[in-house]
């Protein structure tokens, strides 16, 4: 069963698109495809989530990002001194 859903998509001015949808007005206006909606402070809960969980995954992503970049390094460091000990250790 689908729902009879408008979305208008308008260009920003600094360059982004802004998705208008029923129950949430532009930024700096009002909305000519709904008529006495809700006011701006009011969101969906549901889109709040949805927002918060995008966020928290893109963090996710940079701090693995930057872990890996961290391990390229130590990784082989670490190998080469073990190694270092491990052979001195067992020629003696």
């Amino acid at each position: 069963m689908a729902s009879n859903t408008e979305v208008k998509i308008s260009q920003a001015g600094s360059g982004g698109a802004v998705v208008t949808t029923p129950g949430s007005n532009p930024p700096g206006g009002s909305s000519d495809t709904l008529k006495g909606g809700s006011s701006p402070c009011q969101e969906d809960p549901a889109q709040v989530t949805a927002q918060i969980v995008r966020a928290f995954k893109q963090s996710n992503k940079i701090k693995a990002r930057q872990i890996d970049e961290y391990c390229r390094g130590l990784f082989p460091l670490l190998f080469g001194l073990f190694n270092i000990f491990y052979w001195c250790y067992n020629m003696l």
